[in-house]
């Protein structure tokens, strides 16, 4: 009976073993492929690889790199971006860029190009196109018409430094607004630790809210015409 018992127990650990052998050697071929699908993209050519000018600005000598162009929703211009190559490895274009310095914007019926920043020494930290309607929340057959009908009316940044890990404290930012095609690009909030959010309500505001010197503060804008109505901190009712 013991030997029995003790032959079962051998077979059920020779088992085991199998099994975590066969476990392992799976992890190693998975670990192998993965690797090889990095390296597969990392020496993927990018389309914008070796491009030495845009829009007679040289970027040959430098450290930026030109993204791909994309519609504004609901008018005849596109636009790409100019910044630092994106360490990102993912399922997205090889293309992309991060550390936005600069939008350039083509008009596709003057056929006429422009930069939105005269120089690429400001950082983009982040940019909203505004539409109307703000967004569309069907999940129907009317979502597409929705869809069709929305346009951006405004272009949103927030704008400060290039993000450096020698500065000692985070420098101050500021918020501009354009219209979408990237003109007319005006001053809005100053003085800006960040910005925490953005949201447009149906009646066209658009509250932003953002901290300065520690305090959370929201603005509200009007878009369309890229006014700013209110700015003031965030006070909660007693």
């Amino acid at each position: 009976m013991n030997d029995r018992m003790n032959g079962f127990f051998v077979w059920v650990w020779r088992i085991n073993g199998l099994l975590f052998l066969a476990i392992g050697l799976a992890g190693l071929v998975g670990i192998a492929a993965l690797m090889v699908n990095v390296g597969i993209f990392a020496s993927r050519e990018s389309p914008t690889d070796g491009i030495a000018e845009v829009a007679g600005t040289r970027i040959e000598d430098s450290d930026l790199n030109f993204g791909p162009f994309r519609q504004v929703k609901g008018i005849d211009v596109f636009y790409a971006e100019l910044g630092t190559a994106s360490k990102y490895i993912g399922s997205g274009s090889s293309s992309t860029v991060a550390n936005v310095r600069n939008m350039l914007f083509f008009d596709t019926k003057s056929r006429t190009s422009h930069w939105l920043l005269d120089d690429n020494a400001t950082q983009i930290h982040r940019s909203w196109f505004l539409t109307d309607p703000p967004d569309c929340f069907h999940a129907d057959e009317h979502r597409e018409s929705c869809e069709a009908q929305r346009k951006a009316v405004a272009l949103l940044l927030e704008t400060g430094p290039p993000r450096s890990e020698k500065r000692p404290s985070p420098a101050s930012h500021e918020v501009l607004i354009a219209t979408p095609d990237g003109r007319q690009l005006a001053p809005l909030l100053k003085d800006v630790d960040a910005v925490l959010g953005t949201e447009t309500v149906s009646g066209g505001s658009t509250f932003v809210f953002y901290s300065r010197s520690g305090s959370v503060r929201v603005a509200q804008l009007e878009p369309t015409t890229r006014k700013l109505v209110t700015d003031e901190a965030l006070q909660a009712d007693r």
